[in-house]
């Protein structure tokens, strides 16, 4: 058991919403979450997702972070210098007169780094060991100084056993190809079945769309359903979150909800900290190695990690 100083996650992303609605000179880091979380939305109604870990901020304004971080390290230096004529005039017995000591800013980290090894070592948990951390929302990892992650709290675990994490693999490599043929194929094989408020079996694109939740991405465009879909009227389309009202699920497999569950909390973890991601991508290399590894060729440890938890080549 090792004791771990670090910032939470939590605290990490709060703080920098803090800066960066100083440098926009708006009132509140909350007023600042508004306006990410309705830009956000509006990239979630045209289909979400990202090839790399994404902050809408750096897009939108990519001097901000450069201007937080200049106010930053100006607050930085003003505490260092106080403090240090504070103590000089101390030990010249002029202490009644020095300035009051003042706390330095708090260390800010680097989130989009933080956030991909986070989304990266569950992956390698997950996909390549079968067990891992089922719970990893921000209250939960720690930044420690060093740049390294400390997990905590590892009371809810799930294992998974060869062929299921097989089977995300394949639907992990699919939805990063886009191949919604392979998704469903692999989803329905498993025994997963979701119909209409009547019964009616839903359609491969609705399938598909539930994987990408799954397993990918915040996706909130309009899902196709065809002619004939109940609720539909025989439109072609239909809101994503009419789908969702609309949906019984038959039947979960067991990996499937597993999946989901830690798929979903990464997902919405990069969407706290205004990068959504593209699960799918990001675990792709694990899950290409899962399959080889299913064929015998499975690569040295040492290699994995610096591959999988770096994004370094081989």
């Amino acid at each position: 058991m090792e004791l771990l100083h670090g910032t939470s996650l939590a605290a990490a992303i709060d703080l920098e919403a803090a800066d960066i609605a100083a440098a926009l000179g708006l009132e509140s880091a909350d007023a600042m979450r508004k306006q990410l979380m309705r830009r956000m939305g509006e990239h979630f109604e045209r289909g979400g997702g990202a090839t790399r870990l994404l902050s809408l901020a750096e897009a939108a304004a990519p001097l901000v972070r450069l201007v937080a971080a200049t106010l930053r390290l100006a607050r930085s230096a003003a505490a260092s210098t106080s403090n240090a004529l504070a103590r000089c005039m101390e030990s010249v017995g002029l202490g009644g007169f020095a300035p009051p000591l003042r706390d330095p800013p708090e260390r800010r980290h680097d989130l989009s780094r933080a956030l991909r090894t986070l989304v990266r070592v569950h992956g390698v948990a997950m996909l390549l060991d079968g067990v891992y951390n089922a719970d990893p929302h921000p209250g939960n990892v720690l930044l420690l100084p060093d740049g390294r992650l400390g997990l905590i709290d590892y009371g809810m675990c799930g294992r998974l056993e060869g062929s299921a994490r097989e089977s995300i693999a394949r639907v992990v490599l699919g939805l990063a190809a886009g191949d919604r043929a392979a998704v469903v194929d692999t989803y329905e094989r498993a025994g997963y079945r979701a119909c209409w408020h009547g019964g009616a079996p839903h359609g491969p694109d609705a399938v598909y769309r539930f994987a990408t939740f799954h397993l990918d991405r915040i996706d909130l465009s309009p899902v196709g359903v065809g002619p004939g879909g109940e609720g539909g009227g025989g439109s072609a389309t239909m809101p994503v979150m009419k789908l969702l009202r609309s949906t019984i699920e038959v039947s979960v497999p067991d990996w499937v909800e597993q999946a989901r569950r830690l798929g979903g909390l990464l997902i919405g973890v990069g969407s706290q900290a205004g990068r959504p991601i593209s699960l799918a991508h990001e675990w792709a290399p694990i899950a290409e190695e899962v399959l080889a590894s299913a064929g015998g060729a499975r690569a040295a440890d040492a290699r994995r990690l610096r591959t999988h938890l770096t994004g370094l080549s081989a």
